[in-house]
């Protein structure tokens, strides 16, 4: 399906849009709110508890990452390494849950 390159571009800012609020939430703990957008968005403890895991992820995947460096067995640092990057693959995920529902 072609869409129109001023429809793509607007599609990609605001979806860089939605993935720098979800990083403002991560790194603050507090929404952004655009001056644009009127009203007042409401807290809601889901954020909190992706935010949690979201830091919880990538303290598994650093946490890999390093056990992989340290090991000399290529085995086991295979398997280090395959679980670092699964740690890294959720907390992507939750970011785009964030990402997602950061206005919602």
């Amino acid at each position: 399906m072609w869409l129109p390159a001023a429809c793509c571009g607007s599609w990609q800012e605001g979806s860089h849009a939605r993935r720098l609020m979800g990083v403002y939430y991560l790194v603050t703990g507090c929404c952004y709110q655009p001056r644009l957008q009127g009203g007042r968005v409401e807290s809601l403890p889901w954020r909190e508890v992706l935010r949690t895991r979201y830091h919880a992820e990538t303290c598994g995947g650093l946490r890999y990452a390093q056990a992989a460096e340290a090991t000399e067995d290529v085995c086991l640092r295979e398997i280090w390494e395959e679980l670092s990057a699964a740690e890294y693959r959720h907390a992507r995920q939750l970011l785009s849950l964030l990402e997602q529902m950061v206005l919602a």
